[in-house]
Formats: C-alpha cells, sequence, structure tokens
C-alpha cells in the first residue's frame, strides 16, 4: 500500500463522510447560534409519521406498530430518536447530506420538518 492508497480505503471514506455530518451540523449551530438541545419543532408530526410510513418504511421500521421493514441492517426510528445525538439540527444536516448507504432523497423544507419533529417525537 502506498501513500496514497490509504484515502480509498472504505473505513477511511466512511469516516470522512460522518465527519462531513458533524463540520456541517457543528456549522449550522455556530452560525445560528441556535442552542443544539432546543428542539423547537415547526414541523407536524402526524405529517411526518404518515411521509414517514410513506418513503422510509421499506427500509426502516418507523412507527412501534410496524411488524416489518426491508431490512435489519438499519436502525429503527425509535432507535435513531433515542441516540442522545440525535437532534434538529443533526437530522436536518444529514437529511441535506448524500448517503452512500442510502437512496438520495430530496425532501422539501416541509417534509423534513414533519419528518423531524416524527422522529424526535418518539424519543422516550
Amino acid at each position: 500500500m502506498t501513500a496514497l492508497d490509504w484515502t480509498h480505503s472504505p473505513n477511511i471514506r466512511k469516516w470522512g463522510r460522518v465527519m462531513r455530518i458533524f463540520v456541517i451540523a457543528l456549522g449550522v449551530c455556530l452560525l445560528s447560534g441556535v442552542s443544539v438541545y432546543a428542539q423547537d419543532l415547526p414541523g407536524n408530526v402526524a405529517e411526518g409519521r404518515a411521509f414517514a410510513l410513506e418513503v422510509c418504511a421499506e427500509c426502516h421500521i418507523v412507527a412501534p406498530d410496524q411488524e416489518k421493514a426491508g431490512t435489519d441492517a438499519v436502525p429503527t426510528f425509535e432507535a435513531i430518536a433515542a441516540d442522545p445525538a440525535v437532534t434538529q439540527v443533526s437530522l436536518r444536516a444529514f437529511f441535506q447530506t448524500p448517503h452512500a448507504e442510502m437512496p438520495d432523497f430530496i425532501f422539501s423544507p416541509i417534509e423534513t420538518d414533519n419528518i423531524i419533529s416524527y422522529i424526535l417525537s418518539l424519543r422516550k
């Protein structure tokens, strides 16, 4: 392996994506002056749930009463909501960043607000 080959490693590329998401989320927080802990959610939870069942349920378990998803290799929406690092800002950054493991969905601002509100409403 040469000195330049390490940048083509799958682990390095994955780490780079994670760092990009973190930097974007941090930048949004710093530039907006919004507290990461403030969860003033502009979306509609019921519409977010309906949208998630329509778009995301093919791969994710998005609702507690949903029996089956397309794959067990992805986290449930409840598991995502339970992660203390998941905030409105981090989810917004996540939805605005392409991911190799997910289809490239382009959500409208209203759809984004709704799905973020729904995911965070699952937090216990």
